[in-house]
């Protein structure tokens, strides 16, 4: 694939002409080439269909849908309608594979979710130009957050299935899972539902937003490349009613949607009672709370990351800016003037701030919430006027003079607008904030940590914020409170949403007639955790031991290098590690790994040699944090004995073998543990609430 952009221009500029651009300081345009793209499409001639048991089907007689950039109105592909039958030869094929895929051992699938990692990342170009000509939003967006995020999610979730018979004792796939998605992040959100579902040993049936269709069918496509089995992964292409009729098929076991709150209640009244698992991440309308001691222009920077990217089509935006009264219109005017640089235009433009909104429906939404607030007599700047005449675009818009029953304050506007208001105290800040039927996302904006964490705790959102926006890792769980929804995206708590325990099977009961008007409401109890008694917060953090000392067994000399070295530098930590005494040959043959790989020099140190000679020095060695000794009962005495002299902890084996073959004795969480130290930060808090 050609990976370089557009050529420039043969202009000739004069002095003048420089001095002018020189005067202004302004941003010439970058853009990005779509040949990557157009070559794609060409070859499978701008058409699509299903992607089903790893190849694509066109059937007969199906309806259309044509797929254009928003930026531009140009007719990129077209796609399928399915139907009922689509969606039934699709979870067929689901089904069949499930008991392969599920039985297959977790290094396995593992191998498999880290090959389509390296072959998104080798198709990175493609995926971001395609990304971003199909939703509108800049490729520098694309390029920068998205696809990153999506590699990240694979390479983690990797993880997660190599780990599964420990980590995940006692659990099981669910099944088959219908995954549901939106348009405002394609790829990255179909990412969340699939990787922890592939992981667990679940089959996917994908139905993504019928707007933004292209990215989903080229992942489909790398997936089948990469080498995942046919029917793991399915992609059908639909209207809205495919997503009623995917969710509620007999076969499929769990539902994972992400969209509008009122889709996710319309699923979740479909499936009542059908023995089907759901989790809903739905819509949000997020505070930003600024108080007065916040780094203002921190907080202007942070504001235009809340809600001004990806247009503000971003379910966790941060829509509602709530601002110290001490501080409101120093803030208001550093906003404004920030909104003036704002930069709009076509998403392959890498100079650009804010791309195109997705669909004209969605602009004319955006301008009725506007128009609406500047009749009930609110104040609408809107700074930015380089607003392209072509393609769907609104301009950043920041609205102050609103009440707190105002529509725009309390429905979610999907859109590059912020509303602003003032509050005195802390206490009133996190009134504001809770007072929404959403609890998704929030942020707070402060200098002062105590204020900044006792904020957090009391805002009753799934994901707090201090002084940033909208961060998003597959390694901490994302979801909502309320009308947000259930169920995370995600970390460990993010794989529990495809599994069920070993002993549970699924269940299809008959529910017969049920009337819904007779049932009272239940609240559910809050679940308990481990706390201090400490009117406050205590973070715990795992940090790297530091320099580590690694000394191997004869036994299985290679596996038992590399499963002691591993645990240890993924931890952050550094290490001098000596080999099998009896066979060293085998682990010096892995700097070759480490020399062409991205390993920083110095990580990784190996030093051959008799065994208990050079476990004297480690363990005698100051600069030495730790050692992990597997070799005689005497050397283990040794280690322990002598670290006494500055304390360093030590990890030994007494003389007694290990089979490293064993998932159990060769890996797992006993090696992470010993890889780090646990730091407890003790915050104590006061500042909204007495103690």
């Amino acid at each position: 694939m050609n990976m370089s952009a557009s050529a420039p221009d043969d202009t000739v500029h004069t002095p003048d002409d420089i001095n002018i651009i020189f005067e202004k300081m302004s941003y010439g345009p970058a853009p990005e080439a779509s040949n990557v793209v157009q070559a794609w499409l060409d070859d499978h001639d701008h058409r699509f269909g299903h992607f089903i048991n790893n190849k694509w089907i066109h059937p007969e007689g199906r309806k259309t849908y044509e797929t254009k950039n928003p930026a531009t109105g140009q007719l990129l592909a077209s796609t399928l309608q399915g139907t009922d039958e689509d969606v039934n030869q699709a979870v067929a094929a689901a089904k069949s594979s499930f008991d392969s895929w599920s039985k297959t051992p977790g290094h396995v699938r593992s191998r498999i979710l880290y090959s389509i990692a390296r072959h998104i990342q080798k198709h990175q170009r493609l995926f971001t130009v395609l990304e971003s000509m199909d939703n509108g939003k800049p490729c520098r967006e694309s390029r920068d957050a998205d696809i990153p995020t999506v590699v990240r999610h694979f390479y983690h979730h990797a993880g997660w299935a190599e780990l599964m018979n420990t980590e995940m004792r006692g659990w099981k796939p669910v099944g088959i899972v219908a995954a549901i998605v939106p348009w405002n992040f394609p790829l990255m959100l179909l990412t969340w539902k699939i990787c922890p579902a592939l992981a667990m040993g679940n089959t996917v049936v994908l139905k993504p937003a019928t707007y933004t269709r292209l990215s989903a069918l080229l992942l489909a496509e790398v997936c089948a490349e990469a080498g995942l089995p046919p029917g793991v992964f399915n992609v059908i292409t639909g209207g809205g009613a495919m997503e009623s009729l995917l969710a509620t098929h007999k076969d499929v076991d769990k539902v994972g949607f992400t969209g509008s709150t009122e889709i996710g209640q319309l699923l979740r009244r479909a499936t009542a009672g059908m023995g089907k698992k759901l989790s809903l991440e739905l819509g949000g309308k997020s505070p930003v709370i600024i108080f007065e001691t916040a780094d203002l222009d921190s907080a202007v920077e942070g504001v235009v990351d809340a809600i001004f990217f990806n247009q503000g089509q971003v379910c966790s935006a941060g829509s509602r800016l709530l601002i110290q009264e001490t501080v409101f219109e120093k803030f208001i005017k550093k906003l404004k003037e920030r909104m003036t640089h704002l930069r709009l235009g076509d998403s392959l433009d890498k100079a650009i701030d804010m791309g195109a909104i997705i669909d004209e429906t969605q602009v004319k939404t955006v301008s009725e919430y506007v128009e609406q607030a500047r009749q009930e007599g609110a104040e609408v700047y809107q700074a930015c006027t380089g607003v392209p005449t072509k393609g769907l675009y609104y301009p950043p818009t920041l609205i102050t003079n609103v009440q707190t029953v105002s529509r725009v304050v309390v429905e979610e506007i999907f859109g590059p607008v912020a509303v602003a208001l003032p509050f005195r105290t802390a206490k009133e800040a996190i009134s504001l904030g809770n007072n929404t039927i959403y609890g998704l996302a929030a942020s707070v904006w402060t200098e002062k940590i105590s204020l900044a964490l006792e904020a957090a705790i009391s805002l009753k959102a799934g994901s707090v914020w201090i002084n940033c926006h909208n961060m998003f890792d597959a390694a901490a769980g994302f979801g909502g409170y309320r009308q947000s929804g259930f169920g995370r995206d995600g970390g460990k708590e993010g794989l529990f949403e495809y599994v069920r325990p070993s002993w549970l099977e699924r269940a299809h009961p008959d529910i017969g007639d049920v009337n819904i008007k007779s049932f009272g409401n239940t609240v559910a109890s809050r679940p308990t955790s481990k706390e201090t008694t400490l009117y406050g917060c205590t973070v715990k953090i795992h940090e790297p031991v530091g320099v580590i000392g690694i000394v191997c067994p004869d036994e299985q000399p290679l596996l038992s290098f590399v499963s002691l070295l591993a645990p240890a530098i993924v931890r952050g930590n550094v290490i001098v590690i000596v080999p099998s005494e009896k066979y060293p040959l085998l682990a010096l043959d892995m700097y070759q790994v480490f020399d062409t790989s991205d390993l920083p020099g110095g990580v990784i140190n190996i030093l051959t040699g008799d065994r208990d000679h050079l476990t004297k020095y480690l363990t005698e060695h100051h600069d030495i944090q730790s050692v992990w000794y597997f070799g005689s009962a005497q050397g283990s005495h040794f280690v322990e004995y002598v670290s006494a002299e500055n304390v360093k902890r030590t990890w030994v084996n007494y003389g007694i073998g290990r089979d490293w073959t064993n998932p159990e004795q060769g890996q797992g969480e006993e090696f992470l543990y010993h890889s780090v130290q646990v730091k407890n930060i003790w915050i104590p808090m006061g500042d909204i609430y007495a103690n």
